[in-house]
């Protein structure tokens, strides 16, 4: 249930390589670029609003500190590789696109999904390289310099919707646990709550108050797996529910929605 800007990732500041595991991510962003290489199957992406289904064979880029999610519609199982790449590690790769924003995150290119697939597999899971950062940084680079022959580039600036967005997450990671409403999102950030609001679900799909309780879920979620063992009714009112009615029926939904 994480839905979040991942200030923890950045933190960590760690490359993080998996394959086959059956990703539903709900919206979130972070400063770290991340390939989502798609083997076998068939699930729905969403980066900075823009949903697609993708299919065997593609590579999704998603670009530092972009929205994006993954859903599974489908209820099949997928074969895929999520690599989650720091900063640090993109220093040629900056240099070569000289700053300009990915135009397209999405490329269908089965025989590159296979030689990123070997590359990933020789040297970022392989027990014996996966603790040394030299190897996992040539590693990176190959993998990015494989991409790059298919990457285009835009010229333009980034839309502001995109810029909003991240805004509005980051002020609602802040002040979840307090009784933030859509106005007071509008009023820090200067914009109209009809604006706030039509801006947000078509990046999320979800509207705020939905997308407030969901990271009050989330915290409760993550105390309990830490070991705290207050009473349901004392986490609630910690975290931003203001009744149980409140937390029962955002607890309903999520379910569904899961």
């Amino acid at each position: 249930m994480d839905i979040l800007y991942e200030r923890t990732r950045e933190e960590r500041n760690r490359l993080e390589c998996s394959v086959s595991r059956n990703r539903v991510f709900p919206p979130h962003f972070h400063l770290d670029l991340e390939l989502h290489v798609l083997r076998r199957g068939n699930i729905t992406v969403n980066v900075n609003g823009e949903e697609q289904e993708v299919h065997d064979g593609t590579i999704t880029i998603i670009d530092s500190y972009d929205v994006h999610s993954f859903r599974n519609q489908s209820g099949e199982n997928w074969q895929d590789l999520l690599l989650i790449i720091p900063y640090k590690f993109l220093t040629r790769f900056n240099a070569i696109r000289e700053n300009f924003k990915i135009a397209d995150p999405f490329i269908h290119d089965p025989a590159l999904c296979e030689e990123l697939y070997a590359v990933a597999d020789r040297f970022l899971l392989n027990p014996d390289f996966r603790s040394d950062e030299n190897v996992q940084a040539c590693a990176v680079d190959l993998l990015l310099s494989l991409l790059c022959r298919r990457i285009e580039f835009s010229k333009k600036k980034e839309r502001g919707d995109a810029i909003l967005v991240r805004q509005i997450l980051a002020f609602l990671q802040e002040h979840y646990s307090e009784n933030v409403k859509r106005s007071d999102v509008a009023r820090e950030l200067g914009y109209t709550e009809t604006h706030i609001s039509r801006v947000f679900h078509r990046f999320l799909q979800m509207g705020i108050s939905e997308y407030v309780n969901r990271l009050r879920l989330s915290e409760m979620e993550r105390r309990r797996k830490q070991g705290d063992t207050r009473t349901t009714l004392e986490l609630l009112y910690e975290v931003g529910f203001q009744s149980q009615q409140t937390y029962y029926r955002a607890k309903l939904k999520a379910e569904e929605n899961a």
